[in-house]
């Protein structure tokens, strides 16, 4: 899984007004801990959506209030609910997303019985999500998530904490193989992301010094246990969810059928090299660029920037083109993803 290029308010490398809420390093922790379970869930978003996905992205911002938090942002409609956290973490949460986007959820204009059941997938995310981070922090944490209704700004009044605590957004957003695309984004209080990050900061140092390892293939082990023994341990986090209702599912000949003409961007990568800001100012008409590939190393194909496949290239009535030698496993894409 990789990083994806949905466009959304704030980066990872523009943590507006970070410093206000919490400290740089709990900001981090928790930033990596964020992306690690948004990648991890991806399963159940599919398994449950019935829908490929083929990229995840999540960003953390912070501000000294709701308003600063959306006073850049074009009004624009939202779906809101309200989520309250209960157990070792007790906080009420706001989440929020774009109507086109709940729309794409649910197929059709978010009213009646498909606000009811976008609300419950909604809640079903959101129990997955919370679950994964209370398994790697040891804690309890039941959620309770209902709907506020359609608004084009967040609501006031509904948190205890507004007021009194600086403001977290955390964004996690998903690209899918039919174009669609799904943004949901966190309101909470700043001090919950320096709790979250602290607590697993402790966990951390508590590990065997001797076995190094990141808090990403931590998760990728509670959710692929298959993948362990290639490093010689067992997953360390076991994930027990609450069942979730099952959703009945088109057959897959129509679930092909819907996309079939959906256009998608396909590129072939030569090679890749580094130059220094001063190599690059140099460079003149005739000099030769050194590329990080030996000639004749198969070619690799990506799609929406996800590489998916390799092949040698050849020449087809006088236009390039690849053969494919190797196609990437889902596996091996999401090992690299995790660099």
């Amino acid at each position: 899984m990789v990083r994806s290029a949905l466009v959304q308010p704030g980066s990872d490398d523009d943590l507006r007004g970070s410093r206000i809420a919490i400290p740089d390093p709990d900001t981090a922790v928790f930033n990596e801990l964020a992306k690690a379970v948004t990648m991890a869930v991806e399963p159940w978003l599919r398994r449950t959506l019935n829908r490929e996905v083929l990229a995840d992205t999540s960003n953390l911002r912070f501000a000294k209030t709701t308003v600063e938090l959306v006073e850049d942002e074009t009004p624009r409609p939202m779906q809101i609910w309200q989520t309250e956290l209960i157990g070792d973490v007790n906080e009420v949460l706001l989440l929020r997303a774009p109507e086109p986007h709940a729309q794409y959820l649910v197929g059709e204009e978010v009213a009646g019985e498909a606000e009811t059941a976008l609300t419950s997938l909604i809640a079903g995310w959101t129990r997955v999500w919370f679950a994964t981070v209370a398994q790697l922090l040891n804690w309890q944490i039941e959620t309770h998530t209902s709907a506020l209704g359609r608004a084009s700004e967040l609501p006031e009044g509904v948190v205890p904490w507004e007021g009194r605590d600086s403001v977290a957004m955390f964004a996690c957003g998903w690209t899918f193989a039919d174009g669609g695309v799904i943004l949901l984004e966190y309101c909470m209080p700043a001090s919950m992301v320096q709790r979250v990050a602290q607590r697993l900061s402790r966990i951390e140092k508590q590990q065997d010094p001797g076995v190094h390892r990141s808090l990403r293939e931590d998760v990728v082990r509670t959710y692929r246990p298959e993948r362990a023994g290639r490093t010689g341990y067992a997953p360390v986090l076991p994930v027990e969810f609450v069942p979730l209702e099952e959703i009945a599912a088109e057959s897959e000949a129509n679930g092909i059928e819907l996309v079939q003409d959906v256009l998608l961007d396909v590129a072939a990568e030569l090679a890749k090299t580094e130059l220094q800001i001063g190599e690059l100012l140099e460079l003149k008409l005739g000099d030769i660029v050194k590329l990080g590939k030996m000639a004749g190393e198969p070619m690799e194909l990506s799609l929406n920037g996800q590489y998916i496949a390799r092949g040698e290239v050849l020449v087809l009535d006088e236009q390039l083109g690849i053969r494919i030698s190797e196609i990437i496993s889902p596996a091996d894409r999401l090992e690299r993803a995790q660099g």
